[in-house]
């Protein structure tokens, strides 16, 4: 699977993972409905189960928007019959592509600084290449109260920043997972669906 917007980094999502539409309030609750009815199937016995799916990627999609992402993914099973909790949002921020520009894609994490996420600095981060990016990865570790509950779960983040040039880009892919006992083998699937990024630049519409 890639993204299907030809402006941003196309990657391949090993397993089955879901799409939440985020270009409109109408779309993105049309995809979160047929989503939940992929994952349980449309059976009346399901009805409760399907609804809690909804809101579940209600508040997740509510989440992404507010960040400003411009893709969204929900991860189901990596292989089947084998669960996987994870998300993954897309996004095109604005940063230094002048810097980018001159000092080259090798000098990444030094146009980034570290710690961009404003007030909160990187528990881990790591450079590292795909044929055609290059990407500087860094790691967060956060409870996070869960909806509905006042339980802390505890939580990993992975923001990879994808960089490509000719010209200068520039994109954030997000990895959120609550499977944390499984870090290591978790940043290992995430490093190889970043390694997996081709960006091409669109072609010019023909007049």
């Amino acid at each position: 699977m890639s993204t299907p917007n030809t402006h941003l980094p196309q990657f391949a999502l090993p397993g089955t993972w879901v799409r939440i539409d985020l270009s409109s309030a109408d779309s993105t609750k049309a995809s979160i409905h047929h989503a939940a009815e992929r994952i349980v199937g449309r059976a009346d016995a399901a009805a409760q189960l399907r609804a809690d799916i909804r809101s579940q990627f209600e508040l997740a999609a509510d989440a992404a928007q507010q960040s400003n992402a411009l893709e969204y993914y929900v991860a189901q099973e990596i292989t089947p019959g084998v669960p996987l909790s994870a998300s993954l949002s897309v996004h095109l921020p604005r940063l230094d592509l002048a810097r980018l520009n001159e000092f080259g894609l090798a000098e990444l994490a030094g146009v980034l600084g570290v710690g961009v996420e404003a007030g909160a600095l990187p528990d881990g981060e790591k450079t590292l290449d795909g044929p055609e990016v290059t990407v500087v990865r860094q790691t967060f570790h956060r409870l996070l109260t869960a909806p509905d509950s006042e339980v802390e779960l505890p939580t990993l983040r992975a923001d990879y920043w994808v960089a490509a040039a000719h010209p200068a880009r520039i994109s954030l892919l997000s990895f959120t997972t609550a499977f944390v006992d499984l870090e290591a083998e978790l940043l290992e699937l995430f490093d190889a669906i970043v390694q997996s990024t081709r960006w091409p630049i669109p072609s010019a519409p023909v007049h």
